[in-house]
Order: structure tokens, then C-alpha cells, then sequence
């Protein structure tokens, strides 16, 4: 059964407390930072890994991590979610999808500056009202937790394909410094598909 991400982020996450809000200032992360995210917070869960996703832990089990929407989309209901994001601010490289649905942290910032979007998708903006249309650069962040920090304005690639996917956006971006610059170029010098191996049919000769 498909998870209820409404629900989940309703029923599974909690607000941070003050030792923790406490710890989130000390990152570089206000209150008003995680008002511009979609859904207007971060919050709080207890949750259990694989590789690539997430699953909440009953109570008493797994371990504490922030909780994030990716993104919103129109739906006929008004937003919906499109997937849960949740990493350690120890570690912020590493994350993981609740469903896998989506290779961006933040794709909104992408349709503002694209007529159609990447993948086509209808992005809301973190207030649930239409993207509004800019010629800015886009910032691309190398985790959730410098896309925090840097008030969510700009993307996360959350996939080595959505990394490629950069050289479609139709916009400048712009790097968090020189290393992470050239990490975006390398991600962009590999073959955007797995070159197949290429044969020769042979062709009999008449006798």
C-alpha cells in the first residue's frame, strides 16, 4: 500500500524542541530558513534506513532525524506531497527518500525559471501558490543542510541523474565554491546514458 505522506508528516514527525531548534541555530538554520521550505517547517522523526529510503520507527525505536517535503505539486485536493526527505545534520551527505518519487530537493526553484519544468512537473511554490516565473541564476547545493542554511532558494540533485539533468536546466547556475563547481562539471562530463557495446554484423560472401 502506498505510504500517506500527509498523513505521515502529520502523525510520525514532530516539531523540533528547544535543544534542538538550539542545535539547528548553531548550524546555520533560523526559524525563518525553515519557514521558506515547502510545507513552511522542518520537523522531527524516528525512522529506520535502507540503502536509498526511509521508513518511520514505532516509538522507543530507530533513530532521530530532520524531516523534510521535497516539494509540492497541484493536485486536484490543492498540494500534494511529493516525497519525505531525511537526513542527520551530523552527516549531511548522506539522505533518504520515503518513496523515491523525485530527484529534487526544491524543484519549484527549477519551474521558476523553465516554462515547462524538468520531468514536466507542475512545482508549487513552499506557500502552495503557483512558481513565479524569474531569469536568475539557480544555486545548486551539495546537501539539505547547505540548502537550509541557504534560505531554499535553489535545488539539491538528490540522484547522480538529476546531477546530469543540470545541463538541461536553460539557466546559469551557480556552485557553492570552486571544489563543488568542479564536482558539477565532472558529473557533467560522463555520458548522460551507458554507451552500448557496438557490433559488426558479418556478411557472407556469394560463392
Amino acid at each position: 500500500m502506498k505510504a500517506n505522506l500527509s498523513r505521515e508528516w502529520r502523525d510520525c514527525c514532530r516539531w523540533p524542541d528547544v535543544r534542538e531548534t538550539a542545535n539547528l541555530q548553531r548550524l546555520g538554520i533560523c526559524s525563518d530558513m525553515a519557514a521558506r521550505s515547502p510545507g513552511g517547517a522542518i520537523q522531527i522523526g524516528m525512522i529506520e534506513t535502507s540503502a536509498r529510503y526511509f521508513n518511520f520507527a514505532p516509538a522507543g525505536v530507530g533513530r532521530k532525524a530532520i524531516i523534510m517535503i521535497c516539494d509540492l505539486v497541484e493536485a486536484e485536493s490543492g498540494a500534494d506531497i511529493t516525497d519525505l526527505l531525511a537526513f542527520n545534520p551530523r552527516n549531511p551527505s548522506s539522505w533518504w527518500l520515503r518513496l523515491d518519487m523525485t530527484d529534487w530537493l526544491g524543484g519549484w526553484e527549477i519551474d521558476r525559471r523553465s516554462v515547462s519544468g524538468l520531468g514536466g512537473a507542475l512545482y508549487l511554490a513552499p506557500t502552495g501558490e503557483p512558481c513565479s516565473y524569474t531569469e536568475e541564476p539557480l544555486p545548486i547545493w551539495r546537501n539539505p543542510l547547505s540548502w537550509l542554511a541557504g534560505g531554499c532558494v535553489g535545488a539539491v540533485p538528490l540522484t547522480a541523474m538529476a546531477k546530469k539533468d543540470i545541463r538541461f536546466l536553460g539557466c546559469p547556475v551557480i556552485a557553492e565554491d570552486l571544489a563543488h563547481g568542479e564536482e558539477i562539471q565532472e558529473a557533467l562530463r560522463q555520458p548522460y546514458r551507458p554507451i552500448p557495446q557496438i557490433l559488426i554484423r558479418e556478411h557472407r560472401r556469394a560463392a
